[in-house]
């Protein structure tokens, strides 16, 4: 029927006339006084109770913890804080671009309801001064570079800029690139046969210097008619080629055009294929195709290849033997006529002819007169 030590409570603590005792009887009601940091819940009971088992009844909390109320913006910077309670702390960052200049970024709520240092100071920080450069120069100038302060470089004419224009102070008080060098770049002049130049037409050819070219008639642009003067003393795209043209598909007599076509023009280097007509076969070993390009050095005009004899006649086999009669001229190939003559006293017939054609499909008209 009586209880030992009381019990231990986070936010209070027994009044100061119980912390002698030891023993406590049966009903007995020990107070607590809140602990430092906490304050009284109103309307909460403040004791505990012995019970006859020798424990002690426990209340609801009757202590909370105290705010310190909020501990003030900070400028340039983010607070990160879960509440403004006794016991919590609150963290400053800066913002990008900005530096902590203060010894503690925190402040911790007092048991006294005070936040514990001062309010964090960030400052913005600073770059040093950007590198100058030969045969150049940046703008603007100041005396000091802060976050995202920024500069451009310029070099003398005729030199180029090789690296990054413009440059920035980041977040970290460094500038975002090493800064540029002038250096002279100059390209070669350039030369596109059978063309003139419309734009650029004299040298010499610095850096981003552009030329425009125009192909001579009869000649077609195989490129981009404008190129420039890049970082590597390099035109860039290359430089176009005018190509010749070549004009209607030759007429063949003995052979026509694999795949037809309607076109009237051709540009050089262009290759057309060849078959034989009907009554022609392919002679073994010769090309059958004819190929639009220049055929002379100091001529500029494209002109189609000459067509080798790439086709040759069928042949229609020896004709055979005539009784009475002989063939007085003629030859058995396709296209060509067998002409017949009969012998002294003899004449052809009436439902004969005494001519023969070879024909297409390699065998002779007509039967023998």
């Amino acid at each position: 029927n009586f209880c030992s030590s009381l019990p231990r409570l986070d936010y209070a603590q027994p009044k100061v006339s119980l912390l002698d005792k030891t023993i406590f009887t049966k009903g007995f009601k020990a107070f607590y006084d809140c602990r430092p940091g906490y304050t009284r819940v109103p309307g909460k009971i403040n004791y505990v109770i012995c019970t006859g088992d020798g424990t002690w009844s426990l209340p609801e909390n009757f202590c909370t913890r105290r705010t310190c109320g909020n501990p003030g913006e900070a400028n340039n910077a983010e607070m990160i804080a879960e509440d403004f309670l006794f016991g919590s702390k609150v963290t400053y960052i800066c913002n990008p671009g900005y530096k902590m200049v203060s010894r503690r970024n925190y402040r911790e709520c007092l048991a006294n309801g005070a936040w514990s240092n001062a309010l964090p100071e960030c400052e913005v920080q600073l770059c040093l001064q950007p590198q100058t450069i030969k045969n150049g120069d940046f703008y603007p100038w100041k005396e000091e570079y802060a976050y995202l302060d920024s500069v451009t470089y310029t070099c003398n004419r005729p030199l180029a800029l090789i690296g990054e224009s413009s440059i920035s102070c980041n977040e970290d008080g460094q500038w975002s690139s090493n800064a540029p060098e002038c250096r002279e770049v100059q390209c070669r002049t350039p030369n596109v046969e059978n063309s003139r130049k419309i734009s650029g037409t004299s040298g010499p050819y610095y850096f981003n210097s552009v030329v425009r070219f125009k192909c001579n008639s009869n000649h077609v642009l195989n490129g981009s008619d404008t190129i420039k003067c890049n970082i590597n003393s390099q035109w860039e795209p290359k430089p176009p080629i005018c190509l010749g043209i070549c004009k209607s598909v030759p007429d063949i007599s003995f052979a026509e055009l694999v795949e037809p076509t309607t076109d009237r023009s051709f540009v050089e280097g262009t290759t057309l294929r060849f078959k034989c007509k009907a009554g022609f076969e392919p002679v073994p070993g010769e090309s059958d195709t004819l190929r639009c390009s220049k055929t002379n050095a100091w001529d500029s005009s494209a002109r189609w290849t000459s067509p080798s004899e790439f086709c040759t006649p069928k042949f229609c086999g020896n004709p055979e033997p005539i009784n009475n009669g002989y063939i007085s001229s003629g030859t058995p190939y396709f296209g060509y006529e067998l002409i017949y003559e009969c012998n002294r006293g003899y004449k052809i017939k009436a439902n004969s002819t005494n001519k023969r054609r070879c024909q297409a499909d390699g065998s002779l008209s007509l039967p023998i007169p």
